[in-house]
């Protein structure tokens, strides 16, 4: 059971850093970014300030968290087997 739970929160992290479209059609990253995610923040860096340098770095930090992220998922899918 713990294997499955892990394996349940270990992808929700990872969809979840992904959204971009619910929270920029509802509030564009809200009052005070308060609903930013860094795939907004990525965007907005690069489009609306122009900042391509650090939208870049924003962007790879947040490959390699979702990479951290999926190296323990297959990990423990390997695991599992």
């Amino acid at each position: 059971m713990r294997s499955i739970v892990t394996l349940v929160l270990i992808l929700g992290t990872i969809g979840n850093l992904q959204h971009f479209d619910l929270p920029w059609t509802m509030t564009e990253g809200g009052l005070a970014r308060a609903t930013t995610t860094l795939s907004i923040e990525v965007y907005t860096t690069a489009f609306k300030n122009w900042d391509m340098g650090k939208a870049a770095t924003v962007g790879a930090i947040w490959a390699l968290l979702l990479a951290c992220f999926s190296f323990v998922y297959l990990r423990q899918v390997n695991e599992s087997d």
